[in-house]
Order: structure tokens, then C-alpha cells, then sequence
């Protein structure tokens, strides 16, 4: 009976090691585990069995070590017996860690930075980063953040107490941690207008640029990391990425009311249309 569990902590072991699904493995609890691990220990001993298959027909020791095992040194033991069944829940149960492992091969020459000679591209940074999207893909926060890391653009927080926060992540998304904040290294900070929720910037950190390059050297015992701010994934209402200069644009008021003329103009048909030109928009 207790053997019978060993496929399934093979297949746990398989979920939470390998780089694809340990970020699903890592945030699931109760029976929704219970059952990945289930289903990736089924999938080990569909493989255990191949495995036990060729051992058995081409390692002659293999089946006497079968027969040893089963108490008759003596006789040839059957492919299928019950010291197979068990040997086979054996290797399912080794097969899970090592079979995530070798599947996370392409982890390991990322980690030292490889890079092909003479071209400065990273094969296996790309292998990541495909992984680290598929894993994320149901996140839209942290798909949010790898998008602000990638185009090293910052990100502007809205929290619930009105208060406003423009800067950039100063972490990755990780597949196996679950974020109960966020770490920012800010630019820009201010408030939202109770009334109509326009943002008015209150404070800018100039700061942080001058002690980069150096030219403060009054303030050389501080280091970017004293100025990050930290900010509850709680009390975050709203995220999005911050373009200034986009961010002026759609906040000027003059341009705001042209463009609002436009907008209708283009996507609210005429009444000297016909219906044919209607129809796009009818319910």
C-alpha cells in the first residue's frame, strides 16, 4: 500500500522542481496538488515501465537482482511479477527529480551568463524567458513587471490611499514565490485629486541620479537601495506602465478636448450613414 504512494512523490517532486511547473506547484494547496501530483506520477510510471522493459530484456543482472530480490536466487523472475510491480514504483519515484533536473539543464549555462562566442547572443536566456512567460502567463501583475524589466520602462502604482508612485521593480517575477509586495526604486511620487483622480506630482527623485553618477559627494555613504520604497500588493488599486512625455500629452486639457471630438468622429457613425455602415455597432 505504501509503495503505491511512491508515484505520486515522484510526481510531486517532478512539479516542484521542474522550472515549468514549479510556479504552479508552489502557489497550489489541498487536492489541486494532490492531483497534479497524481498526474505527473502516472506519467513517471508509464515511463518506469519502459525503463523496467528494457532492463529486463537486455541486463541479464537486472532480472537476477528481480529474482534476489524476490527471495529465488534460483529461478528467472517475470517480467511482470510482484518484485516487477514494486521495482517499477521504485523507479518512478527516482525518475521524477531526475527527470526535472535534466529537463533543467538549459538553467545552468544561464546562470553562468553563457553566451555563443564572437555574437553576444544568449540561447539559454531566451530558454528562460520563454519558460518564465509560459509560467506567468495567467498573471497579469507579473507579466505587467517582466514587461516594465524587459523594456526597462517604469511603472506608475496607484494605492488605495490615493497616493501615487512612479519607479522601477527592482525584482524579476520568480515562478515560485508568491509577492505579497513590491519593491520599487521610485522617480516620481504624488497624490490622486479626490474629486476627478487627476494625478499631481509632488516629488521627484533627482536624487537617485545624481548619487549614480557620483555628483553628490555629500551623500556618498548612500546607496540606491536606502531610497527604494516598498509597497503592499495589497494596497495596490492599479499599475500600468509610465511614458512621461505620454503621460503630458493625454493630461493636457486643450488637446484632451480636440482629441476627444476625434475619437467620437471616428468610431461613432454619422446619422447620414446607412444601416449597413450601423450594423458594426447595433447590439
Amino acid at each position: 500500500m505504501l509503495a503505491g504512494l511512491l508515484p505520486i512523490v515522484g510526481g510531486y517532486a517532478f512539479s516542484a522542481i521542474w522550472s515549468y511547473t514549479r510556479y504552479h506547484t508552489s502557489r497550489e494547496s489541498g487536492h489541486k496538488l494532490y492531483f497534479r501530483a497524481a498526474f505527473y506520477g502516472l506519467f513517471l510510471v508509464i515511463c518506469a515501465f519502459l525503463i523496467h522493459i528494457i532492463l529486463f530484456l537486455k541486463f541479464h543482472n537486472y532480472r537476477d537482482f528481480l529474482s534476489f530480490f524476490n527471495g529465488q536466487s534460483n529461478l528467472n523472475a517475470p517480467i511482470w511479477g510482484q518484485e516487477a510491480k514494486i521495482a517499477v514504483l521504485i523507479i518512478s519515484a527516482m525518475l521524477g527529480p531526475a527527470l526535472a533536473q535534466l529537463l533543467n539543464f538549459p538553467r545552468i549555462p544561464y546562470l553562468y551568463n553563457f553566451q555563443i562566442p564572437f555574437s553576444g547572443i544568449k540561447p539559454f536566456f531566451k530558454w528562460e524567458q520563454l519558460l518564465l512567460k509560459l509560467a506567468i502567463k495567467h498573471k497579469d501583475f507579473e507579466k505587467l513587471i517582466l514587461r516594465s524589466t524587459e523594456k526597462s520602462q517604469p511603472l506608475l502604482f496607484t494605492l488605495s490611499s490615493g497616493k501615487v508612485f512612479v519607479g522601477w521593480a527592482v525584482w524579476a517575477p520568480n515562478p515560485v514565490e508568491k509577492r505579497s509586495a513590491v519593491r520599487i526604486l521610485p522617480m516620481l511620487s504624488g497624490y490622486r485629486d479626490l474629486d476627478n483622480h487627476k494625478i499631481h506630482f509632488t516629488t521627484d527623485y533627482e536624487v537617485i541620479h545624481k548619487i549614480t553618477n557620483k555628483e553628490l559627494p555629500q551623500l556618498k555613504h548612500v546607496e540606491l537601495e536606502d531610497l527604494e520604497i516598498v509597497l503592499s500588493s495589497d494596497q495596490i488599486v492599479s499599475s500600468h506602465l509610465f511614458d512621461l512625455e505620454l503621460w503630458q500629452y493625454l493630461t493636457n486639457e486643450q488637446q484632451k478636448s480636440s482629441r476627444l471630438k476625434q475619437f467620437y468622429a471616428k468610431f461613432i457613425p454619422a446619422k447620414s450613414k446607412s444601416k449597413e455602415q450601423h450594423k458594426f455597432f447595433s447590439p
